[in-house]
């Protein structure tokens, strides 16, 4: 009897100095690779979270300064003005110097001059990839207005409004003269009324009544289309003493 309750606080004894011993070496191994895995998989989806993310913020603002300036240039050109000069011969015209890589003319809404109308220049820069940028040029006119055809301007301010283009372009919508539209009737078809590549308000003495400036790159094509005034002639009507 005695003997039997040894081997029973024997193996009682054994039991708990094996249940205060803990887990083994090959255990602990197995819970840190477990959670080592673990660590590096929260690790490694995080990264891809973070970067995806950083990816679709970055894409967000791109397009997002995209979308503004685009806002800005249709803005500018919205507003243009029928700025009435004297050309050097002493003929009245109208400051708009259209080509197909630029536009001069004058805004009621600019960029930079918040109490006077501006004088702005959209050109085509070129950059060092090769890629076609888009500067927006200005001064105002709270100074000083443009009176003649051979005044000169120097701009103040420059600000670049679109970038990594294939190519910008610059259309032009209108009549091909002032006394060709004067003149059109139905009985008498004179003169264009179609898009040109370039208009010069000094030789048409009329401004357009579209401008469009179309932005490629890759295959996809980005429009900007606004509608001007298309009946500027008036305000050159007293020049040639017609009602």
């Amino acid at each position: 009897m005695i003997k039997k309750l040894k081997q029973r606080s024997f193996f009682h004894s054994h039991q708990s100095v094996k249940a205060q011993h803990g887990f083994t070496l090959i255990e602990l191994l197995i819970v840190t690779t477990i959670l080592s895995l673990l660590m590096f998989t929260g690790s490694y989806t995080y990264s891809l979270f973070t970067n995806k993310w950083q990816d679709e913020l970055g894409q967000f603002n791109q397009v997002n300064q995209q979308a503004m300036s685009f806002h800005r240039i249709q803005t500018i050109l919205t507003n243009i003005i029928p700025y009435a000069i004297l050309k050097d011969n002493n003929q009245p015209a109208f400051f708009f110097i259209g080509g197909e890589d630029s536009l001069l003319a004058i805004t009621h809404d600019g960029l930079f001059a918040t109490d006077a109308a501006e004088i702005f220049r959209l050109s085509t820069t070129k950059d060092t990839n090769g890629k076609s940028s888009l500067l927006y040029q200005a001064k105002s006119l709270a100074m000083g207005n443009i009176l003649t055809e051979s005044q000169s301007v120097e701009f103040d301010h420059q600000l670049v409004l679109a970038t990594q283009f294939d190519g910008i372009t610059f259309n032009y919508y209108g009549w091909s003269s002032y006394q060709d539209k004067r003149n059109y009737s139905l009985e008498n078809l004179v003169g264009e009324h179609q898009w040109y590549k370039k208009f010069s308000g000094l030789d048409k003495q009329l401004i357009p009544e579209k401008v469009e400036i179309i932005l490629t790159k890759a295959d996809e094509k980005m429009t900007i289309l606004v509608n001007l005034d298309n009946n500027t002639e008036r305000w050159l009507s007293s020049y040639f003493n017609e009602g």
